[in-house]
């Protein structure tokens, strides 16, 4: 998923329910070793990847936020503010091209299974 980040892409929100939710499931750090107050963190940490996970799944069901980004990247793009993918030229050099809306579906993360 940092890889497509680098690649100007977001995630869906099944995407992102499933990474919060491995995030949540398994701890980098051995809890048991821990203070109270670093266990107590921890806690808190995850208390706010939840609550996130749930604000993303609720009030995002739409993926609103996705689409808000797509639609401002390719109005900045219309607006000639080189905001779109370099790919290469004829003669080698790299020119500006804009998506269309077919190639939406590709800024989107898609499951390679």
């Amino acid at each position: 998923m940092i890889q497509a980040f680098r690649n100007g892409r977001l995630p869906s929100n099944q995407q992102i329910d499933e990474t919060l939710k491995y995030v949540l499931d398994h701890s980098p750090v051995d809890q048991t070793k821990l203070s109270s107050e670093g266990r107590k963190l921890v806690q808190d940490t995850r208390d706010i990847i939840e609550t996130a996970r749930l604000i993303v799944m609720d009030k995002n069901r739409d993926e609103s936020f996705q689409n808000f980004l797509w639609h401002t990247k390719e109005s900045a793009n219309k607006e000639g503010l080189g905001v779109g993918r370099e790919e290469e030229g004829a003669e080698g050099a790299a020119v500006q091209r804009d998506k269309t809306e077919d190639e939406k579906g590709d800024w989107f993360l898609r499951r390679s299974h």
